[in-house]
């Protein structure tokens, strides 16, 4: 799967199915936590040292691991 599809698929994850813990790995910096949405070439991550989800551009991720639930 592409990042963009990882992405799309992640984030539309039916509300029943536990969200999965990722790796977001970008130019600068790691980022764990659950991708919550995907708009407008911009991802939402809820990392937990963060009360707000954090936005991340899709043209900086380079890579998604999953980590596990």
């Amino acid at each position: 799967m592409t990042l963009e599809e990882k992405v799309t698929y992640y984030a539309s994850m039916p509300f029943h199915v536990p969200k999965v813990k990722c790796e977001i790995v970008t130019e600068r910096k790691k980022h764990v936590g659950f991708i919550n949405d995907y708009q407008n070439k911009m991802v939402l991550v809820k990392v937990a040292s963060k009360p707000e989800p954090i936005s991340i551009p899709i043209d900086h991720i380079k890579e998604i691991n999953l980590i596990g639930f």
